[in-house]
């Protein structure tokens, strides 16, 4: 389908891929359907929610959103975090792009990931607190605050979200799966815009059918197979149910959206090269208009060590050499100069966001959470104990900065974000409370 057959595999299955494979060693030619099964998808699919559509006149309340941009290399501690007092801050040489919007922004400071060792490990534990190597200690694995949110609320939009930037490994599955970043601008716009081929749109449809019939034959045959198996067997069955259950959901959403049409756009997308400086103001805008039109509502945009950045002015040597500047004044000048341009980036988009109304009168930045931060709190050092997060917009409240009293996991911010968005959970991840005073109410 246009290129994106092995998009989100994990997830969003596109094409020949994960269900398939699931599937391989399970019998395709049979029709038998389980009435019980087609009346729990026939239910499901009803329930799923047109998006929010200014033709249609809905000025009901608008949704509330999450994008979460990091950095794999962390930033430069010094001129990143601010100095504060009891109840204000003052703006870092690093945020000081963001002093238009300094009433709406809260910074949190001190807050770690759990028994974290310093290492470029850390960094694809950003979302979630917890490295893929511990995943299985974790009852929900290492999956991600995004993904998390995905499993409740992605349903409601075309795309349950989407993974943008260049290379990191930003979102994760409770299965422990990383889903890929795209970097081409093209490819986004293809997705969320173009109409997609018609014979590929038949056979997708086609497979799905088959699917579904298999995932009913293949659950009758284990709930028959359930009363001869021990309490550990049950717990592993009642996981892998849950698994399927999640396959099925994933079915009923794909087949939902075939028949709704593609929104439109007035966007000309521009030609970019690979380079930082003319890819990321392009990613930005196709993550706005993706907010713009409902097709995600979580959204994930990722900095990875591979990006571009030697067209910026002044810029001599790589992104990863430049981060471990061991205080070298020529290195540490370059590295602040690339993520001095990080934020005048994040600065534009959220001016855009804000300058955009939604259907209710109100901006996509009062209905949009944006995190900016990263699982790395000093590349040059390794260092992730402190992991300091700027946070702004949606129901978050500006102008506070919120210090950890002794060592606070940050995933303590992950718990009060899932909880805003109606979750009913009191834990995620290794977090032991949460930061409730930065949301309104």
């Amino acid at each position: 389908m246009n290129g994106f057959t092995e998009y989100r595999k994990d997830y969003l299955w596109l094409g020949p891929g994960p269900l398939s494979i699931f599937l391989k060693n399970w019998k395709t030619g049979s029709q038998k359907m389980i009435s019980t099964r087609r009346t729990f998808l026939t239910a499901l699919a009803s329930s799923l929610a047109l998006p929010t559509m200014a033709s249609l006149g809905n000025n009901s309340k608008s949704p509330l959103r999450l994008i979460c941009i990091g950095t794999d290399l962390g930033m430069h501690p010094d001129s990143f975090i601010p100095k504060s007092t009891a109840s204000s801050f003052e703006l870092s040489p690093l945020l000081k792009p963001l002093k238009k919007h300094k009433e709406d922004l809260s910074f949190i400071n001190g807050f770690n990931h759990v028994g974290m060792k310093g290492s470029h490990g850390g960094a694809h534990a950003w979302l979630s607190g917890v490295t893929k190597d511990k995943a299985s200690s974790f009852q929900e694995g290492n999956i991600t605050v995004d993904q998390k949110l995905v499993e409740e609320l992605g349903y409601k939009t075309r795309y349950p979200s989407l993974e943008i930037g260049v290379g990191g490994q930003m979102s994760w599955t409770r299965n422990a799966v990383p889903l890929p970043t795209i970097d081409s601008p093209k490819l986004i716009f293809q997705k969320m815009f173009l109409k997609d081929d018609l014979n590929a749109k038949k056979q997708h449809k086609k497979l799905l059918a088959e699917n579904r019939s298999i995932l009913d034959e293949h659950l009758e045959s284990f709930r028959k197979l359930k009363p001869k198996l021990d309490k550990t067997d049950s717990e592993h069955f009642e996981q892998y149910h849950t698994s399927v259950r999640e396959l099925e959901k994933k079915i009923v959403q794909q087949q939902r959206w075939f028949d709704v049409p593609k929104p439109k756009t007035r966007y000309k997308l521009p030609s970019v090269s690979k380079a930082i400086n003319e890819l990321m103001p392009v990613l930005y805008d196709l993550i706005h208009l993706a907010v713009q039109t409902d097709s995600s509502r979580f959204i994930t945009f990722s900095l990875g060590q591979t990006i571009r950045i030697n067209e910026l002015p002044g810029i001599t040597k790589g992104y990863h050499d430049l981060s471990h500047h061991g205080k070298n004044p020529e290195k540490l000048k370059q590295l602040l100069s690339i993520e001095n341009f990080f934020m005048e980036e994040l600065a534009a988009f959220v001016e855009k966001m804000k300058q955009t109304k939604q259907t209710d009168g109100q901006s996509l930045f009062s209905s949009t959470q944006i995190i900016f931060g990263s699982g790395l709190g000093n590349a040059s050092s390794h260092s992730s104990k402190n992991l300091p997060q700027v946070v702004m917009g949606g129901n978050i409240l500006g102008g506070k900065f919120i210090q950890a009293k002794g060592q606070r996991p940050l995933c303590n911010l992950y718990t009060t974000l899932l909880q805003s968005h109606g979750l009913e959970i009191d834990k995620f991840g290794t977090s032991d409370g949460n930061i409730n005073e930065l949301v309104e109410g």
